[in-house]
């Protein structure tokens, strides 16, 4: 009688078991998978016990989480959330991050203590996992905690405008019309035509005030009077 088929293992995930290599066989010729838990401990486990739902997780791991303690936390969702984003072809933004190249460290992506031993604790509610390189990979020296205000210079969509001095005082006149024009708008509203025909002249009014102020900003100059109006 031949030797049964081996179940080929590789890349499938059971419980907090993810398999990544082959690992020969056991006594009773049963396949055998070396396998990383979400925690981060490595093990070798047969075919059968993975499929039958009776391996799911390592020993380290209870019930309610893992024993390092972090269950839950920002910097344990984080981690997971880098793990989907740049393995899994099926995750949401997956083509934002693993379908470009972007990749996570290995000691990371199999040890959430490693991970969180180089990024530390998350300074507050408002900080997320920034890559400083945004062409760069989740690894050590290209990530940090950062705002949604620091981050939002480090897209690859961004463009960074550079004023001068009087570019910025134009800049501040158009804001301060336009801020004039919402303020109108909110305490002036009516159904009668005298009134409605004096706010059509005033958008026309703030309107050239704004085509004037955008087009001294493309020559470089400043107009004082802009700000008094």
């Amino acid at each position: 009688m031949g030797n049964r088929p081996i179940i080929d293992e590789l890349g499938k995930k059971y419980g907090k078991w993810l398999v990544v290599s082959p690992n020969g066989t056991d006594n009773f010729n049963t396949a055998l998978w070396i396998c990383v838990c979400e925690c981060g401990n490595v093990t070798s486990i047969t075919g059968n016990k993975l499929r039958s739902g009776k391996a799911t997780k390592c020993k380290s791991c209870d019930m309610n989480g893992w024993k390092h303690g972090f269950a839950g936390t920002k910097e344990y969702r984080t981690w997971q959330s880098i793990k989907s984003r740049t393995t899994n072809p099926n995750a949401t933004h997956y083509y934002l991050y693993g379908g470009r190249g972007i990749k996570m460290d290995l000691d990371w992506r199999f040890s959430f203590t490693r991970f969180f031993n180089d990024v530390g604790v998350c300074p507050s509610p408002e900080h997320s996992l920034d890559r400083i390189d945004n062409n760069g990979n989740y690894e050590p020296g290209n990530v940090r905690w950062a705002t949604t205000i620091q981050q939002s210079y480090n897209k690859r969509n961004t463009i960074i405008m550079k004023y001068t001095p009087e570019q910025r005082v134009n800049m501040l006149a158009m804001r301060s019309a336009l801020l004039s024009c919402i303020e109108h708008l909110n305490t002036s509203w009516s159904d009668d035509p005298k009134e409605i025909a004096e706010g059509v002249l005033l958008a026309k009014s703030l309107a050239g005030r704004a085509e004037g102020i955008m087009e001294r900003i493309h020559r470089g100059t400043s107009d004082s009077k802009v700000i008094s109006g």
